[in-house]
């Protein structure tokens, strides 16, 4: 979530006599052009045709790590 604290408790930097500090990652949220973040999962909007919708379809999305999927249905 965006705002969100993630903290390494110790894995700062350590020197001797030393306790080591805290890491702290703060999550920043970026608006996507093509996904939409609902709670923990990932949307995406496609628009199809009423005949798609009753004969079938099938489209590409490009995944934020690259990789391709196959999204299709039959009728």
């Amino acid at each position: 979530k965006h705002g969100q604290k993630i903290p390494f408790m110790g894995e700062a930097d350590e020197a001797p006599g030393l306790v080591p500090g805290d890491v702290v990652f703060i999550l920043n949220m970026a608006e996507h052009e093509r996904f939409i973040r609902k709670n923990d999962d990932l949307v995406i909007i496609q628009k199809i045709k009423l005949a798609e919708a009753l004969c079938g379809f099938q489209f590409v999305v490009e995944h934020l790590d690259g990789r391709h999927l196959l999204v299709s249905s039959e009728p």
